[in-house]
């Protein structure tokens, strides 16, 4: 492995570490969905042990577990190498390595049963002369790949986002840049006037929809219960014949006009 490929390992493992503190992680936290996307992010990566000279034994993700100070708290708050890498806490003698975990004290009779778990796992991840490498394991062949997220995510048995409502947006012949506003809607994510107001960069008279100025706007008012919104919709469904009744949400909008242009010989505009 290069210098350089060392020092970009080196920094994804620092931004890694540091995303359930910086301030993206926040913000990625502030909806269910992104949560949940966060989340399975986060599970399907893990540290594949080389050398052992990046990875952190207790702070890192190299076990199946997790990091393992979350896995055995007891025993990281009495370990003296809280901030040790894998490489610093065992040695090899005579082509096997040894671990040497350290103590503080001598460990209670209830302790040694983690002790006992601990050493289970550990046992067969000794390090190798490979180098310390950060794995996506959301897809067969460890290459990273947005659509296992995505799979990921619909395997889930209440899924945030239908299936049905991704497949109705990106497998369409809708233009991108109308994909994106969709997809965004779905989400709660249009940048809306209510959305400055709630983080006070506006003041309230200037939230009004500019195009009624009558109510805030919001995502679903702006696309659907906006009289100048409404409108437009009606005037679409009377140039193709029909009549209905507009969905606010715009989740289930998409599902039922997916389901309204089935088979309809304009289903491809």
């Amino acid at each position: 492995m290069s210098v350089l490929e060392l020092k970009c390992l080196k920094a994804s493992l620092e931004i890694f570490r540091k995303a359930k503190e910086d301030t993206w992680a926040h913000l990625m936290k502030t909806d269910a969905v992104t949560s949940k996307i966060r989340t399975t992010i986060e599970g399907g990566m893990i540290l594949r042990v080389g050398r052992g000279n990046f990875i952190l034994f207790w702070h890192d993700k190299w076990c199946d577990l997790g990091p393992l100070k979350g896995a055995f708290p007891r025993l990281f708050s009495t370990s003296t190498q809280k901030n040790m890498f894998i490489a610093q806490m065992g040695s090899w003698h005579e082509g096997s390595w040894a671990w040497n975990l350290r103590w503080r004290r001598g460990l209670y009779d209830w302790e040694l049963e983690d002790i006992a778990r601990l050493a289970q796992i550990i046992q067969h991840k000794q390090p190798t002369n490979d180098s310390d490498a950060l794995i996506w394991r959301g897809s067969g062949n460890s290459s990273f790949h947005v659509k296992s997220i995505s799979d990921k995510i619909h395997e889930s048995s209440a899924p945030l986002i239908p299936k049905q409502s991704v497949v109705s947006i990106w497998q369409s012949y809708t233009p991108p840049r109308a994909q994106l506003t969709v997809w965004l809607a779905h989400l709660e994510k249009l940048k809306t006037s209510a959305i400055l107001l709630e983080k006070g960069i506006i003041d309230p008279q200037q939230a009004l929809c500019p195009f009624c100025n009558l109510e805030i706007e919001t995502n679903s008012h702006v696309l659907f219960t906006c009289s100048f919104s409404w409108s437009i919709w009606m005037e679409v469904l009377n140039w193709w014949g029909i009549s209905g009744v507009l969905h606010k949400d715009c989740e289930k909008f998409c599902v039922e006009w997916n389901g309204l242009m089935k088979g309809r010989k304009w289903d491809k505009l």
